[in-house]
């Protein structure tokens, strides 16, 4: 191989932005209700999501996330800023306590954060 064709493929490699799953993590014993209001950035094959009302790219939609364990909404390219799955968020445990977020700004503060205060990837909403 060339060098240039091995510098243009080196570029390819290095220059493309990562896909970083976003994940919904359910780390108690009981199961979750979730209530989101979901963007086109919405992806699950995981769990059966109900439509609430809405179209199919904005609409808030409820499902269930069984103790333990962890579903997929989707990923985002480099960052979760601009690509995020859900804008409002209401996940009620079994118990009765709710864990609400209203803006994009409050669903962003529920993602796990590193030591130093960053965003953790994968992306991650855990309840404990």
């Amino acid at each position: 191989m060339n060098r240039l064709a091995l510098l243009g493929l080196l570029v390819l490699v290095v220059g493309c932005d990562p896909v970083i799953p976003i994940e919904l993590v359910n780390e108690t014993g009981d199961t979750l209700t979730v209530k989101a209001y979901r963007t086109i950035h919405f992806s699950t094959y995981d769990v059966h999501t109900i439509e609430l009302s809405g179209d199919y790219r904005h609409s808030w939609i409820a499902f269930k996330v069984a103790p333990r364990s962890t579903i997929g909404c989707g990923s985002a390219i480099a960052g979760i800023e601009d690509e995020m799955p859900f804008t409002d968020l209401v996940i009620t445990k079994a118990n009765g306590d709710s864990i609400i977020a209203r803006g994009e700004t409050d669903v962003l503060g529920l993602f796990d954060r590193g030591v130093l205060g960053g965003l953790e990837t994968p992306y991650r909403i855990t309840v404990r």
